[in-house]
């Protein structure tokens, strides 16, 4: 426990989860939140009830009869009737097997489904009084330096402005506008 400063506690914190003893067991979830400070904070907790309940399921069973794989290629062994034919008596019963049955009528099944329940529950934060001036300065010091780090930011970009205007007009100077300065005052000017 050396890294903490003397006279801050080693526990983040305690809440109380205000949730009724009953006989039956029952689960309850905890969200817990950290906040950009590095702040832990017990958001909601609920508990969780698993429970089955009876309910009627239809099931259309639907038959088909497909023909066999044998009979397949029997059929597709026998030639067509030209027109004008008569089909053989045996291809004429097989024609009402051939065709699909009407869907038998539902049947009510009873199953077990699993579902569950979420009853909220309250949380009570228990906190100390004499840590919350701490926490206080803590965060109080923590904004100065957030705002010497963006000061010395915006210092450092405005000395890269400046010295590349310094170097923009130098090279101008030199260069494009080098007929119109006079040779004398260029020393002067750089």
């Amino acid at each position: 426990m050396g890294l903490l400063p003397n006279g801050i506690a080693s526990h983040i914190g305690s809440w109380n989860i205000m949730a009724a003893v009953e006989e039956v067991p029952y689960k309850i979830k905890v969200t817990i939140r950290m906040n950009a400070s590095g702040m832990v904070s017990v958001e909601s907790a609920e508990r969780v009830e698993v429970y089955y309940e009876e309910v009627e399921v239809k099931k259309e069973e639907t038959k088909k009869e497909e023909p066999k794989a044998e009979e397949k290629t029997e059929e597709s062994k026998t030639e067509e009737p030209k027109e004008g034919e008569e089909q053989p008596a045996a291809e004429e019963a097989k024609a009402p097997e051939d065709a699909e049955t009407p869907p038998a009528e539902a049947e009510p099944v009873k199953e077990m489904k699993k579902k569950t329940r979420k009853i909220k529950i309250d949380v009570v934060p228990v906190t100390a009084n004499d840590r919350q001036p701490i926490i206080e300065n803590y965060q109080k010091e923590e904004k100065r330096m957030k705002d010497e780090d963006r000061i010395a930011k915006e210092i450092a970009q405005v000395k890269y402005d400046l010295e590349s205007s310094v170097y923009d007009y130098r090279d101008k100077v030199n260069g494009l506008y080098a007929i119109y300065v006079e040779p004398g005052s260029k020393d002067t000017i750089l």
